[in-house]
């Protein structure tokens, strides 16, 4: 368990986040934490299934994690999985991201998300996607038209 306060001093603006990369080939530990933000994602969105697994064995070219860290704390998790789609070229599908709420709209994402589109390119984000994910999309002019997901 973390302790109130160190999430409490977390929420500073001026505490920059980092992005660790996760794999299948990363300590067990990291995939746990990478786990437990999926876990969180599917209680707080009702999801029937659990998005990522720690045991998954899925390589880099399939399945990509990261970690949303601030002074080594992880706060969140994002995880990017290799798509194959009929009407479109094959890419990155953005499936799931997560952030602990006393870290949401404070600029987190919005740090990251540059850093992200140059590890994966104009990646698709999968829906449903949230009210907040879809203003990010458009501060980015990331593919936020004719999104009919929003939840």
């Amino acid at each position: 368990k973390r302790d109130g306060l160190v999430i409490f001093c977390l929420k500073d603006k001026d505490l920059v986040p980092e992005l660790h990369p996760v794999t299948c080939r990363s300590p067990l530990s990291e995939r746990r934490a990478v786990e437990e933000f999926a876990c969180y994602f599917r209680r707080e969105f009702g999801w029937d299934f659990l998005q990522y697994s720690a045991t998954d064995e899925e390589d880099e070219t399939k399945c990509m994690a990261y970690l949303i860290r601030v002074a080594d704390t992880p706060l969140g998790a994002v995880c990017f999985r290799w798509r194959t789609w009929k009407d479109a070229p094959d890419g990155w599908g953005l499936q799931w991201t997560w952030l602990h709420p006393y870290s949401r709209g404070i600029g987190h994402m919005t740090h990251v998300w540059p850093a992200l589109v140059k590890a994966h390119g104009q990646f698709h984000v999968e829906g449903p996607i949230s009210k907040a994910m879809l203003a990010l999309m458009k501060k980015f002019g990331h593919d936020a038209e004719r999104r009919n997901d929003v939840i």
